[in-house]
């Protein structure tokens, strides 16, 4: 049922929608193939509608992205769902730099 709901509020050109698929993506209570199929429909959120997170989603995003102490395939997840927000050059420089210190 989640996963379902993440798919249609991707297709809606709404703030609320997009936060809410962020939201389902970053809640560590969710299983992890959740949150995969959160981060997959954030990213396709964000190809068809833009960014319409808050910087602290984003920068929640990008936490877990940078973070070594996350599972594989969800950092992978997010990492496509933070690259589909297509966020100023610098934020990404800063994540590729920091993955390389990794």
């Amino acid at each position: 049922m989640q996963t379902l709901s993440a798919e249609v509020l991707a297709y809606q050109e709404s703030p609320e929608a997009q936060r809410a698929i962020a939201a389902m993506a970053m809640a560590e209570g969710n299983a992890n193939e959740i949150r995969i199929s959160a981060f997959n429909s954030l990213a396709l959120s964000a190809k068809i509608n833009a960014n319409l997170l808050l910087t602290e989603q984003v920068e929640a995003v990008y936490g877990l992205v940078s973070s070594l102490e996350t599972d594989a395939d969800l950092r992978a997840a997010a990492a496509g769902a933070y690259g589909a927000l297509n966020l100023p050059s610098e934020q990404v420089k800063s994540l590729i730099l920091d993955q390389s210190k990794s």
